[in-house]
């Protein structure tokens, strides 16, 4: 998959637990998550599996999710920031290759 936007720094995203005091690298399906370009919070959305991506956006089960853009990060993994136009949520998801 391409990537849509370019880090002016770098992009990272962590998650976190108990407010922004926690900061830890993601781990798994709905973790809440901060996506940084170098120390700049861009945005904060939910962790979904590629799965759910699949299903709600791709296959179009859900009329109102959006694709916003793909990013890597500067680790190497690229994430899908998606989101939900009804609800209001965001979401990322890890693309698995």
């Amino acid at each position: 998959m391409k990537d849509t936007i370019k880090a002016k720094v770098g992009y990272k995203v962590r998650s976190f637990r108990n407010g922004f005091d926690e900061l830890r690298p993601i781990t798994d399906r709905g973790d809440n998550c901060l996506v940084f370009d170098g120390d700049k919070v861009l945005y904060a959305a939910q962790l979904r599996s590629m799965d759910d991506y699949k299903d709600e956006y791709v296959n179009g089960n859900n009329e109102c999710a959006v694709k916003y853009e793909v990013f890597t990060t500067v680790k190497g993994t690229q994430f899908i920031y998606w989101g939900c136009t009804e609800t209001g949520e965001d979401f990322l998801t890890k693309v698995v290759r």
